[in-house]
């Protein structure tokens, strides 16, 4: 009887640690995704930025 618990204690053990395991990967590809997302989102930022600088007529442009 005594084996049984304990196996079955150990089987608990095995699943709760790959459950965090589980948890914690997901998070980071939760993470990941956030980055790159904010990443492409500054990506269109800046070319619209960019763009706004190129058409802004010569006068207010400092002289060299």
């Amino acid at each position: 009887m005594r084996g049984s618990v304990r196996q079955g204690a150990a089987v608990i053990s095995i699943v709760l640690i790959c459950s965090v395991l589980a948890s914690l990967a997901m998070g980071v590809l939760v993470a990941y995704a956030v980055c790159i997302g904010l990443f492409q989102m500054f990506r269109i930022h800046s070319r619209q930025v960019r763009q706004q600088r190129q058409t802004v007529p010569q006068i207010f442009r400092p002289a060299a």
